[in-house]
């Protein structure tokens, strides 16, 4: 009985058409940042990569619908927090691994160099760790680069 299950469950998937997906189509993403500012958030990544939406949910949908590829949150190392975003840290733990760094900044920084500084320069702060505030440090825009405040 076993073995006709087994063999059943093999001809199903053989015959259902399988949605295919191109490698070349994922955009693994390293940084990403979350900004709010008078109820509106906004999801950027170093990929180039926005969307914006009312909640982080809403914000995710839009950057995927208007992403030039398959985003790939998961593959994300850094997360920004910038303006009151600090308060979607709850909903974003649906989209990003518990291991992500996290710091706070200002809104415009170069998400592609503020990778290269913080893979150099942990934050020391996980999204699993990051329920308070204080304790994310602040990035800022330094005469060489970037730096903790």
């Amino acid at each position: 009985m076993r073995r006709v299950l087994y063999i059943i469950i093999l001809i199903v998937m053989l015959i259902l058409p399988a949605e295919r997906m191109d490698i070349g189509d994922l955009l693994p993403v390293e940084v990403v940042q979350i900004c709010e500012e008078a109820g509106v958030v906004r999801i950027c990544t170093d990929t180039g990569n926005a969307g914006i939406g009312r909640n982080v949910p809403e914000a995710y949908s839009d950057m995927k619908n208007h992403a030039n590829g398959l985003i790939f949150l998961d593959t994300a190392e850094y997360l920004i927090l910038s303006g009151s975003a600090e308060s979607r840290i709850n909903e974003l733990t649906a989209y990003l691994r518990p291991s992500v760094a996290v710091c706070r900044s200002q809104e415009n920084i170069n998400l592609e160099e503020a990778g290269k500084y913080l893979s150099f320069h942990n934050s020391g702060v996980r999204l699993s760790d990051a329920v308070q505030v204080e304790k994310i440090p602040l990035l800022i825009i330094a005469e060489e680069g970037f730096a903790y405040a």
